[in-house]
């Protein structure tokens, strides 16, 4: 399945993600998103046509997820489709190696090796599934791990104008790191 499951939307990532989004939009904050970066994954079992296929509707249902709830929130920037870019990166075999890694399976260093020896990903695919108790393993450890969408916020952090560090510099230095009092010392 490719959607955004409703008990994913409760992570404690997702919350941090929109509470960051929230601050970004208080009177004064120095925060500005400037966009979001979606690259979105698919587990590697299957087809992979259908998984490039899976890995860009993961994608864009994220999108919509996070489109739908800046309405909710009233922040505009994000209910443009423009606002965001979408890079499905299809079958994770990188994130499998790495989860397979993180395991103590007992079959653990053979599927590595299968991983590193096998280059076609149908084979190695195969090869894997050949090796039926380690691959319900996988289909219940590993797999489900790799069927995600990664979200990167890009944002700049505004500095303080010239009249603005001037004041803090007279009346409240110590919020001022030393770059900031050497500026405020330069427009004097």
């Amino acid at each position: 399945k490719y959607n955004v499951a409703s008990k994913e939307t409760r992570d404690t990532d997702i919350k941090e993600m929109f509470d960051f989004i929230t601050a970004s939009m208080e009177e004064g904050s120095r925060i500005e998103v400037k966009s979001i970066e979606i690259s979105s994954f698919a587990s590697p079992e299957g087809e992979i046509d259908l998984n490039a296929n899976l890995a860009q509707d993961r994608g864009n249902s994220a999108m919509k997820f996070i489109m739908s709830k800046a309405k909710r929130m009233k922040f505009a920037p994000a209910k443009e489709e423009a606002f965001y870019t979408i890079t499905p990166k299809g079958e994770d075999w990188d994130g499998f190696k790495t989860e397979v890694s993180k395991t103590s399976h007992e079959d653990k260093e053979l599927i590595l090796r299968v991983l590193q020896m096998t280059s076609d990903l149908n084979k190695r695919e195969q090869e894997i599934r050949n090796m039926a108790k380690s691959y319900r393993f996988l289909e219940k450890e590993v797999l489900p791990q790799l069927r995600r969408a990664t979200i990167t916020i890009n944002y700049d952090q505004v500095g303080y104008s010239d009249e603005e560090l001037k004041s803090l510099a007279a009346t409240n230095p110590d919020t001022l790191n030393v770059e900031e009092i050497f500026q405020a010392c330069i427009n004097e």
